[in-house]
C-alpha cells in the first residue's frame, strides 16, 4: 500500500511540477519533498513513519528534509516545563 501511496504523489508531482514551472522559477520535484516531510512532521507524524512513507533508508536523510518547526519546538518545551 505505502509503494501505492508513493507513486500517486510522484505521479501528481509530476503534473503539479509541471503546472507550477510555469509560474514558479527554479521550480524542482525535489523542493516537494521538504514540504511534506516538513508539514507531516509539523502535523505531529513520527520521523520513522515520514522516513517510511517518503521511502529513504536512513533516518538522517529524513532529519535532512524536515525542517524544525519553532511551534513546535515550543510545544515541546512546554511539555517538558509540566513536569
Amino acid at each position: 500500500m505505502a509503494v501505492r501511496v508513493i507513486e500517486d504523489i510522484i505521479n501528481k508531482g509530476i503534473k503539479f511540477k509541471t503546472a507550477f514551472s510555469i509560474f514558479i522559477e527554479n521550480f524542482r520535484f525535489h523542493d516537494i519533498r521538504h514540504t511534506v516531510a516538513t508539514r507531516l512532521v509539523t502535523s505531529g507524524v513520527d520521523l520513522a513513519v515520514v522516513q517510511e512513507i517518503l521511502g529513504y533508508s536512513d533516518i538522517k536523510t529524513t532529519m535532512r528534509y524536515a525542517h524544525p518547526v519553532p511551534e513546535r519546538k515550543k510545544q515541546t518545551i512546554n511539555i517538558l516545563n509540566s513536569y
